[in-house]
């Protein structure tokens, strides 16, 4: 980000198949960059992005808003009574 800075470039956050606590992670890098104007956006994902998040990430008109709980402004999803990371 530094070396992006000292040449007036512009980091993009990179999110792909990204889940929901991927895209809340890049949305606080891109609202604490000075030179981040934009996140990666891949309407195929939303819906798959926030199973696991106990409330999803709020877009309207093509912006996120960034989450504003602690750390990553993310709570996880608990519907399945804990299991979703359970691999015993």
């Amino acid at each position: 980000m530094r070396i992006a800075e000292g040449f007036a470039g512009e980091t993009v956050p990179h999110l792909s198949i990204a889940m929901g606590p991927q895209i809340a992670a890049a949305l606080h890098f891109a609202a604490a960059a000075v030179n981040c104007n934009l996140c990666e956006f891949n309407p195929n994902v939303l819906d798959t992005a926030d199973v696991f998040l106990k409330d999803p990430l709020v877009r309207e008109g093509g912006h996120y808003t960034v989450p504003q709980r602690l750390g990553l402004g993310i709570a996880w999803n608990d519907r399945d009574g804990g299991q979703l990371f359970n691999h015993s």
